[in-house]
């Protein structure tokens, strides 16, 4: 017996009812998906994965429109209540991964000379770029006056971008030290950059005062529109930590993980809250032609300028909540004038 007969057949069978039905399969959209829970060697990618099928229907009957129709439906969830890395680091591994391709994305590369962190296009390059002496001297500026050009709209879209990362990070491996302190620095240096936009104003303002540059009649015209400016740049540094200590990460709650917290608390106030006392703040680098510089310190007893150790911390702990109260310092002070 021909062992290829019944299979002929069977297609024989097959083919008026394929041709007949021809135009009704054409619109119809299938999910193509694996199972990949189980003890085999191809599982080991997902473990603890699994998907259940559902709602078969005819495509006759399935619910859609003349397009597409819903004949299949599916859908997974893992156990396990923190997703794993695929690495064998599992947890801690997941959380260094994310880290480091957010880092790659907001930090220049350490050490990197000027003209790399210039043109690199890291989110938070204006951090290396800010200080540096001019041409021919050896004094230490800062250069507010091109923080437009160091940190654009679009280096604001970027950063949101990887807060995102980071939350969902987070939302997996909410004890990661690590993932916490970058959030923090990420909320800190765009609070930062946003008042060095209003140093620039706040320089604006000085010459328009000076008599220098007018726009209206009166001074008092211009200065009023300055502060208006100001005020609205403090609101957005302010809703940078707004919206970090009210954001909460569904099925997350701190008190799940930490005896100490009892009710409802958003995640980022506990990250704040928990995290801020122990961080500090080192003195200023920047990139110089050659590699990372530290901002000297004055000797007054010897008048002159002095190499500052950049592992001496400028004071200790609570970096975020001083920068904070200095944010809200700032927007009632413009608020007064």
């Amino acid at each position: 017996m021909n062992p290829f007969r019944p299979a002929l057949r069977l297609l024989l069978i097959l083919a008026p009812l394929a041709a007949g039905h021809a135009a009704e399969t054409a619109v119809v959209a299938r999910p193509d998906f694996q199972n990949l829970s189980g003890p085999d060697p191809v599982n080991e990618k997902n473990p603890g994965l699994v998907f259940l099928q559902g709602h078969l229907l005819p495509a006759a009957a399935a619910p859609g429109n003349t397009t597409i129709r819903l004949t299949e439906f599916s859908l997974g969830q893992p156990f396990a209540q923190w997703i794993p890395d695929a690495d064998s680091g599992g947890q801690a591994a997941y959380a260094a991964r994310i880290a480091t391709e957010v880092r790659t994305v907001l930090y220049p590369p350490a050490n990197a000379p000027r003209a790399v962190v210039e043109g690199g296009g890291t989110v938070f390059r204006y951090k290396w770029l800010l200080f540096s002496p001019n041409p021919g001297e050896t004094d230490v500026t800062n250069h507010f006056e091109n923080i437009d050009t160091w940190f654009t709209q679009a280096d604001r879209t970027a950063a949101k971008a990887q807060i995102a990362k980071l939350r969902g990070a987070l939302a997996r491996a909410p004890l990661d030290t690590g993932l916490r302190h970058l959030l923090l620095d990420c909320y800190y240096d765009l609070a930062v950059a946003e008042v060095q936009g209003a140093k620039k104003l706040l320089a604006q303002l000085a010459t328009k005062r000076l008599g220098l540059e007018l726009v209206s009649p009166f001074i008092i015209d211009d200065e009023i529109i300055a502060y208006e400016q100001l005020t609205a740049q403090a609101r957005v540094a302010l809703g940078y930590y707004e919206e970090l200590l009210t954001y909460q990460e569904d099925g997350v709650n701190p008190a799940d993980f930490d005896g100490r917290v009892t009710g409802d608390m958003p995640m980022g106030y506990y990250i704040f809250v928990q995290e801020q006392p122990r961080r500090n703040t080192m003195a200023m680098q920047y990139s110089g032609d050659d590699g990372t510089e530290t901002v000297p310190e004055y000797d007054a007893e010897e008048e002159e300028v002095v190499e500052r150790d950049p592992e001496v911390a400028l004071f200790s702990g609570y970096k975020d909540y001083t920068t904070y109260l200095r944010l809200m310092a700032d927007y009632v002070r413009y608020q007064a004038e």
